[in-house]
């Protein structure tokens, strides 16, 4: 009995290390999964704020015709902009003057997720402040869905159809893999389709665009935009004649 009695607790012992272990497995496979998708959300909101700031400017250039911004100070002086205004993973917002990324005003970058490619030829940087794609296709709406446009049309032009549209597949197909693309983008939620691509909005963002008619549509919770790849054009929650958008005017907003 007294034999038994210490193989069984060996026994119960041995369990428990068994359970540590596991834990520790599971630790290791969950820790760096959760600390990536922190960091893309703090990316993905550092997009946002400078997205805001970057309306900031615009709505000063409104007030101030004439004015010339040398420093986002300037904003924070002037009563545009609160002070502190930087990223959450503790980049730093700087200034870059509109002529060296051939805008109509200047543009708000980051030194750790965006420095504009003209900017970097003219005051290179560290490979630090250089941006990170946040997806294999890339960080910006632009770069992602020409992106996928790609990908679809080479599967088309490989097999002579369109890529499947089950949840997997639709990924798959075109060398995706679906994981990457379970969360929002940028507060943006692409998924291809076969011969389109869906842009949805995601939780707590909404879209605004203007139609080829010239209204202003927002899209909300349960609203798209589509791309037809047959029709090469972006749509309005369907594809039909009359809800076609012009994808230049496509903004993103952080509801607060």
């Amino acid at each position: 009995m007294k034999r038994y009695a210490q193989d069984k607790r060996g026994f119960t012992l041995l369990e428990l290390m068994m359970v540590i272990t596991m834990v520790g497995v599971l630790a290791s496979i969950a820790t760096p999964s959760y600390l990536n998708y922190i960091q893309r959300a703090r990316a993905t909101q550092c997009h946002v704020d400078r997205g805001e700031v970057q309306n900031i400017i615009v709505q000063y250039y409104h007030d101030h015709p004439e004015a010339e911004l040398q420093s986002l100070q300037q904003l924070v002086d002037e009563g545009y902009l609160q002070s502190g205004s930087n990223c959450p993973l503790g980049g730093e917002y700087i200034l870059i003057a509109a002529e060296l990324v051939g805008s109509p005003y200047p543009v708000v970058a980051c030194s750790l997720h965006y420095l504009p490619e003209m900017a970097l030829q003219e005051e290179p940087g560290t490979p630090e402040e250089q941006e990170t794609p946040l997806t294999s296709l890339g960080s910006s709406f632009k770069e992602i869905s020409a992106g996928m446009i790609d990908l679809i049309e080479k599967f088309y032009k490989e097999n002579g159809k369109y890529p499947k549209t089950g949840a997997k597949r639709r990924f798959t197909d075109i060398g995706l893999d679906p994981d990457e693309w379970k969360d929002a983008i940028n507060g943006m939620i692409y998924t291809p389709k076969g011969d389109r691509i869906l842009v949805n909005p995601g939780e707590g963002y909404t879209f605004s665009i203007t139609s080829q008619k010239g209204k202003e549509l927002t899209v909300s919770k349960n609203k798209k935009l589509i791309y037809s790849i047959k029709e090469k054009q972006w749509y309005y929650q369907n594809i039909k004649k009359g809800n076609e958008v012009d994808i230049s005017t496509l903004q993103v907003t952080l509801q607060k």
